[in-house]
């Protein structure tokens, strides 16, 4: 969480994360990272560049884009294994998820082959948490429509059901990521009172305004909330052999 460092403190003095932003430009990601994030770690950020052109959407071409874009995540973690971090987080779902199941297992050997520090995907950290938090029928709020296709197939290769969805907007637009939290708010609760049978929720896409509500969200839903940003710092933490337990206000999570 932010707090002001003492003076001449080296402000990574616990743990450096090097992250693998999916998009060029994150907005709410720094932000929220630091609003989770205990004091004395911080962050080292470049961008896999993921653009997805909009007449590519529906089409074979989508998935181009995602091959592409770990071709250049190999070139990222590069950039960040010359800082030197402890851990390293990629974010962007798609790349792995749209593959199916295994290709997670890919991409880290992939990676592997650049650097030897500890990679924690988003889609790996998400399932943890998920499976630390006891979730098993999940209904998931997506930024958008056709985020990602292939979600509930997947869950499902990991012993979770997905009995619901919903998003946030029909199609593709950034500015999704500087609506007020009210917005994914209501979303997911109107998500969970069409699926009471849930017993979780999951909130894809690491750049959704989330991080201030969550605690509220579970305390008024009555179930956990796993988000994407949210996950990969929990397992950024237990990797950096870090006390999780250290965040507070952002979920149950951060207890397991």
């Amino acid at each position: 969480m932010i707090t002001k460092p003492a003076a001449g403190a080296a402000y990574g003095w616990k743990a450096r994360f090097g992250l693998l932003a999916a998009h060029p430009a994150p907005e709410n990601i720094p932000f929220e990272f630091y609003l989770m994030a205990p004091p004395g770690v911080t962050l080292v950020i470049t961008s896999q560049d993921i653009v997805i052109p909009p007449e590519a959407r529906g089409t074979p071409g989508l998935q181009v884009a995602y091959d592409a874009a770990v071709v250049r995540a190999e070139k990222a973690v590069g950039e960040l294994a010359s800082r030197h971090p402890d851990v390293l987080l990629q974010l962007g779902l798609p790349t792995i998820v749209t593959k199916g199941w295994g290709q997670e297992a890919v991409y880290r050997q992939r990676m592997a082959k650049i650097t030897s520090i500890p990679l924690v995907t988003s889609i790996g950290a998400s399932i943890d948490a998920m499976r630390a938090l006891n979730m098993k029928r999940i209904a998931v709020m997506n930024p958008f429509t056709d985020y990602i296709n292939g979600i509930p197939d997947y869950l499902h290769h990991a012993g979770i059901e997905v009995v619901g969805h919903s998003a946030l907007r029909a199609v593709y637009d950034h500015d999704f990521e500087i609506e007020p939290t009210a917005v994914t708010y209501r979303a997911v609760r109107s998500l969970r009172n069409a699926h009471p049978d849930c017993d979780g929720i999951w909130v894809t896409g690491a750049s959704t305004p989330v991080a201030a509500i969550i605690e509220e969200m579970e305390r008024d839903l009555g179930i956990p909330v796993v988000t994407n940003l949210q996950a990969l710092i929990w397992a950024g933490l237990k990797t950096a052999r870090l006390d999780p337990s250290e965040v507070q206000g952002y979920g149950q999570l951060f207890s397991r």
